[in-house]
């Protein structure tokens, strides 16, 4: 009888843990809040005291024009209330960027006489016509042509954006304003995250990107999606336009290239947003209002941040 008795207050006593820590994961799930009019998202979940905090999400295109000014109200009211700032990358990682570059930009040249010995310089692969485009567009072309292709590619992301430009886009803005507030941002990533994006892939990977730039530059009206209708979309706040564009672009028609392209988006999407979900929580858990800005393609489809927070159980 004694035996019994035991193990039935075992088992209750295993039942009450089990409901206990039950009813405390459940309520530690934060709840997700879309707003209508901006690719803006707020989180509402508790600190370590179990009071209320916030974390805003701004998704941004990273370019813009005067039709994002003023911004919505939303987005200035989440602004304005937070007390921690997150970008892609910390002031001090931004800082430092020009100088990793550099690195990387003498580990390509020297990559090209050892790495790359089957692979023949630019403008080798190049048209006529983009090699036409390019020397006359791009000062001192000819020296690019002895790094790997990523390096010609990042200058010409500087053209050719169809009237947009990167110090008009919400994360220039929203650098510089913290900068005139003396409020130092942080970052969602560390340095080498972006470092990997930048010179990511193959020789002929490179080369297929920097091509698709030229193109989609010299002859926009021949493409099925072009930057403008992403802006557009964007603009409109239009979340699934956005995600179908923005997967139309992630594809390749180049059969040689398809496995490469699918590390390329587990690298610059997946990885990352699976370190964010861990991020978010700890960010709520700190307590206060953080304010995020970053690619809305972090925030939006089936391998967004938010997605992998609810695969861990830290999101409604």
């Amino acid at each position: 009888m004694k035996k019994n008795f035991k193990f039935v207050f075992l088992s209750l006593f295993v039942i009450f843990i089990f409901a206990c820590n039950s009813t405390k994961v459940e309520q530690k799930k934060a709840i997700l809040y879309r707003y209508p009019d901006a690719m803006l998202w707020r989180i509402d979940g508790f600190d370590k005291r179990g009071k209320s905090s916030t974390v805003y999400c701004l998704g941004t295109i990273h370019y813009g024009d005067d039709r994002l000014y003023p911004w919505p109200e939303c987005i200035d009211e989440a602004f304005n209330s937070a007390k921690r700032y997150y970008g892609e990358l910390s002031e001090e990682d931004i800082a430092a960027l020009p100088k990793e570059v550099m690195t990387m930009l003498m580990k390509s040249g020297l990559s090209l006489m050892t790495n790359n010995k089957n692979q023949k310089p630019l403008p080798e692969g190049l048209t006529k016509e983009e090699i036409g485009y390019i020397e006359k567009t791009i000062p001192n072309i000819k020296n690019y042509y002895r790094f790997e292709p990523w390096v010609l590619n990042t200058v010409l992301s500087q053209y050719g954006n169809s009237g947009l430009y990167f110090n008009k886009g919400y994360d220039s803005y929203i650098m510089q304003e913290l900068q005139k507030r003396k409020v130092k941002y942080l970052g969602m990533d560390i340095l080498q995250d972006q470092l990997d994006v930048i010179c990511f892939g193959s020789w002929n990977f490179q080369l297929q990107n920097l091509k698709n730039s030229l193109q989609e530059i010299m002859h926009p009206e021949k493409q099925e999606i072009t930057m403008t209708d992403l802006y557009n979309a964007y603009l409109a706040a239009d979340e699934n336009k956005v995600l179908e564009i923005l997967n139309q672009a992630y594809e390749t028609s180049n059969p040689e290239l398809k496995e490469e392209y699918k590390d390329y988006i587990e690298l610059i999407l997946n990885k990352r947003n699976q370190k964010w979900a861990e991020k978010i929580p700890e960010l709520l858990y700190a307590g206060g209002t953080t304010f995020i800005y970053a690619g809305c393609a972090h925030f939006i489809g089936e391998a967004s941040a938010f997605e992998y927070m609810r695969k861990n159980g830290t999101l409604e």
